[in-house]
């Protein structure tokens, strides 16, 4: 039995591994949202780090 022979099989694997990357792209995403402040915030830091005005 190979993947080339039966379509079924390989259609199953191609299922499954876009399913793993979906999850695994989903929580990459959710992740990111983690490390957001507001607005002021980020402007004092980078006033005092980098002496950043506007």
């Amino acid at each position: 039995m190979t993947l080339k022979g039966d379509p079924m099989i390989r259609n199953f694997y191609l299922l499954s591994f876009g399913i793993g990357a979906m999850l695994l792209a989903a929580n990459h995403a959710q992740a990111q949202g983690a490390n957001c402040a507001d607005h002021a915030t980020i402007v004092e830091q980078l006033a005092q780090n980098y002496g950043e005005r506007r």
